[in-house]
């Protein structure tokens, strides 16, 4: 994916390979979250809003298995606030429950709700 993603050298990619490169490195043992810190950092430099609420929903996520869980609901609530701000730019507000109701973005609510029942 690496040789990819540099024979390609689309830099508006680079937020997705880093966030899939940070997920595999964060699953492993002894994982790091050293990548999605770099997804995070470049995606929030582009203003790929998309990109970056998943990135703080994986470094949440990341946290929440390390048993750091302020930090954890910290990434949540990063999350929470980035698609706020896309929700915010829609005109209808059936498109904002249309846009929230997908299961990925449902899904950081029950998390985040799960959470909260643990701090």
């Amino acid at each position: 994916a690496e040789e990819i993603f540099e024979a390609i050298g689309c830099q508006y990619l680079a937020p997705l390979y880093w966030y899939v490169r940070g997920k595999l490195e964060a699953s492993a043992e002894a994982g790091s979250a050293d990548s999605l810190l770099t997804a995070l950092n470049i995606s929030t430099k582009q203003g790929t809003r998309e990109m970056t609420w998943q990135i703080q929903r994986a470094l949440a996520e990341y946290h929440l298995r390390s048993g750091n869980l302020h930090e954890a609901s910290n990434y949540y609530r990063a999350a929470v606030a980035t698609l706020k701000q896309i929700t915010e730019s829609f005109q209808d507000e059936r498109m904002v429950r249309s846009y929230l109701d997908v299961p990925l973005r449902r899904r950081l609510f029950e998390e985040i709700h799960a959470l909260r029942e643990r701090l």
